[in-house]
This record gives structure tokens, C-alpha cells and sequence, in this order.
């Protein structure tokens, strides 16, 4: 049997992670939204102009590569399904491959985020 003080300070790391990777979601939106020129809460409204989608795309991809944050903590922080966050993932592999735009504004994005 674990001693009540030994669980409680297995437990502790917990509470530090979730803090960590609120931080560094809330990072990566604020300084998406400064490439892109948009408003946060913009960016993360569900209003799917194309450019608040580039921009929540190259956080999913940010957040997924660089973090290894999962897919359903993903969606979870930006309150949307994981299905969609596969989507968006999907969507983003295309739009790099063939829209030069979109290219460099990741580039940027990637560059000045991690």
C-alpha cells in the first residue's frame, strides 16, 4: 500500500502539465494571431473565412509536430472534435504542398513559434 504523502506527491506533476500546455497553446494562438493580424477570439471563432482557418490550422500542426500534444487535447483546447482537428491537419498537408502562399505564412509561423 502507497503511503497517502507518496500518491500525493505522485500526483502533483498532473496539475503541471495541464498548466504547461494551456500556456503554450495561449502562446501559440496570441503570436498566430499577430502574423495573421487577427484577433484571437477571432481566430479561434468558428467563422470559416479562409484566413481564421490558416491560422487554426498552423497552430493544430504546431501544437501536433513540435508538442506532441494529441489530437483530442487539441481539440479540446480549441474546443472542437478531434475529427476535426484531422481534418484540418489533412487540410494543411495539401495547402503546403501546393499553395506558396500559405507556405511561407507557416514558415513564418514555425519560425517565430518554436
Amino acid at each position: 500500500m502507497i503511503h497517502p504523502y507518496v500518491y500525493a506527491g505522485l500526483m502533483g506533476n498532473r496539475r503541471l502539465k495541464t498548466l504547461d500546455s494551456n500556456m503554450v497553446y495561449d502562446r501559440e494562438v496570441k503570436e498566430t494571431s499577430f502574423i495573421f493580424n487577427i484577433e484571437p477570439k477571432r481566430l479561434l471563432s468558428r467563422k470559416r473565412k479562409r484566413y481564421y482557418v490558416m491560422g487554426r490550422q498552423i497552430i493544430s500542426y504546431i501544437l501536433r509536430t513540435h508538442y506532441d500534444f494529441t489530437l483530442v487535447k487539441i481539440g479540446k483546447l480549441m474546443e472542437r472534435d478531434h475529427s476535426t482537428i484531422i481534418n484540418g491537419l489533412n487540410n494543411h498537408e495539401m495547402d503546403y504542398e501546393h499553395d506558396e502562399t500559405y507556405r511561407l505564412l507557416c514558415n513564418k509561423a514555425i519560425y517565430e513559434l518554436t
